[in-house]
């Protein structure tokens, strides 16, 4: 018997794992802050989390999750792109991701993947694994926003959502100089050219 927290504020996902007597506690959370309360009160052994949670990064979340309850599996979801969040959630040390737009509704898949975290296996699609082994040859241009540091992708989303370079400063609590900096090594690891640029390429790639 084990336990769940949900970290989302899709209804679908507690009454996907509710079918399954596997999982006997099934807690939920529609932030990060009141993720963490449930986390204080109920340690679980596999977190869902969403890496597009109001007002609370994703990726930060997992951090705090990971030092505070080393014993707790985590699996993340995101309606963003794939290959590039999936990545991502390799490389910060989460167990497991899956997709919104493809896998959410769907029972089998929903299960498999908090089955396989909760039992100690990884869940990633296999793009990314390949794409983080370099085993992936090809040209598309979205390959690039791979080199990009989550630091990178924070900057990214708040240029595209029209943020000035104060404003982001003020949010990430760094100088208007190091926004600069962020800007144009993103604009170069992209090869374009400026923020309208950007903001297409952004939006076509479903990195925002």
């Amino acid at each position: 018997m084990s336990s769940v927290l949900i970290i989302d504020d899709h209804p679908a996902i507690r009454a996907l794992l509710a079918q399954s007597p596997e999982f006997t506690d099934i807690y939920e959370a529609i932030d990060g802050q009141q993720g963490l309360s449930t986390l204080a009160a109920h340690p679980v052994d596999v977190a869902i989390i969403d890496i597009e949670l109001p007002g609370y990064d994703g990726f930060a979340l997992l951090k705090k999750i990971q030092k505070a309850y080393p014993n707790t599996r985590t699996l993340f979801l995101s309606a963003k792109n794939e290959s590039v969040y999936a990545c991502r959630a390799i490389q910060a040390g989460a167990n497991g991701f899956i997709s919104k737009n493809k896998d959410i509704n769907d029972i089998n898949d929903i299960l498999f993947a908090t089955q396989n975290v909760l039992r100690g296996y990884a869940f990633f699609p296999s793009e990314a694994l390949n794409l983080l082994a370099g085993n992936s040859v090809t040209n598309d241009p979205l390959d690039r926003a791979h080199s990009l540091t989550s630091r990178e992708i924070n900057v990214l989303r708040y240029l595209v959502n029209g943020f000035s370079n104060k404003q982001i400063a003020d949010e990430m609590f760094i100088s208007n100089k190091t926004v600069s900096t962020y800007k144009t090594r993103i604009l170069t690891k992209l090869g374009l050219t400026s923020v309208i640029e950007l903001a297409n390429y952004a939006h076509e790639h479903h990195l925002v």
